[in-house]
């Protein structure tokens, strides 16, 4: 652990422990306190991701790089907006 509640894994991305990955103090922070805001986010983020892994793995598929780069900038993004840093 180091200190803040996370570990590191195989390869280097932080773990947070217990499995959540969502940083919802920051979040909260983020978005002035607003729950109802931030359920949301969570909530669209949740709903679209299935269609951005396939989306993911049909560019690695067709080995199309400006796709994948362009899919998880879009990915990326997202979890910030949810301060999801272990998928950032």
């Amino acid at each position: 652990m180091n200190g803040q509640g996370s570990v590191k894994n195989a390869v280097n991305t932080p773990v947070v422990a217990g499995g959540c990955p969502v940083d919802l103090a920051k979040a909260m922070e983020n978005l002035g306190g607003d729950r109802e805001l931030f359920d949301e986010v969570l909530g669209l983020f949740v709903q679209t991701l299935p269609q951005v892994l396939k989306d993911v793995e049909l560019a690695i598929k067709s080995q199309d790089a400006a796709k994948l780069r362009l899919v998880a900038h879009g990915l990326k993004g997202s979890a910030a907006n949810v301060c999801a840093e272990p998928a950032r």
